[in-house]
C-alpha cells in the first residue's frame, strides 16, 4: 500500500479520488491548498503526489520546483493533473520536474496506470483492485 497526497481545490474531486485509490489499498492523504501541503508534506512522507495545476493557494508548476529543492523529495513521483494538453505544456511540465502530466477528465484506468508506473513494486503488490 502506498501512501499517496492528493492536492485539489474541488472536494468532489478529492472525494472521488480518494475513493478509487482508497478502493483499491493505497493510503490517502488530501489537501486542498498549498499552504496545507507545504507545511504537512515533511510528515506526510508520500510515496507519490497527485495535484491539480491549479488550487487554492499556489499551483502545480511552483509547487512541484518547490518540493524539487530538497533532496528529500527530489525523486519523489509527482503527477499533475491539468484543463489543458498541449504538447509543448507536458515538455515544460517535465523541465520543472513533474514526473507525469495528465489531461482533465481523467479516465480512471489511465490514472491508476500511470500512478503503478510510478510506484515501487512493493506498493503494488497489496493494491489490487
Amino acid at each position: 500500500m502506498a501512501k499517496i497526497v492528493v492536492v485539489s481545490s474541488s472536494f468532489l474531486q478529492l472525494q472521488i479520488l480518494e475513493k478509487c485509490l482508497g478502493g483499491i489499498g493505497h493510503n490517502v492523504v488530501c489537501y486542498t491548498s498549498a499552504v496545507e501541503l507545504e507545511h504537512k508534506i515533511a510528515t506526510a512522507s508520500p510515496d507519490l503526489v497527485l495535484m491539480d495545476v491549479t488550487f487554492s493557494g499556489g499551483n502545480g508548476f511552483q509547487t512541484c520546483c518547490e518540493l524539487r529543492k530538497s533532496f528529500r523529495f527530489e525523486s519523489l513521483p509527482i503527477i499533475l493533473c491539468g484543463e489543458r494538453g498541449e504538447e509543448n505544456l507536458k515538455v515544460w511540465a517535465k523541465g520543472k520536474g513533474v514526473s507525469e502530466y495528465l489531461v482533465k477528465p481523467l479516465e480512471a484506468s489511465k490514472l491508476l496506470a500511470t500512478i503503478a508506473s510510478h510506484l515501487p513494486a512493493r506498493h503494488l503488490a497489496r493494491a489490487q483492485p
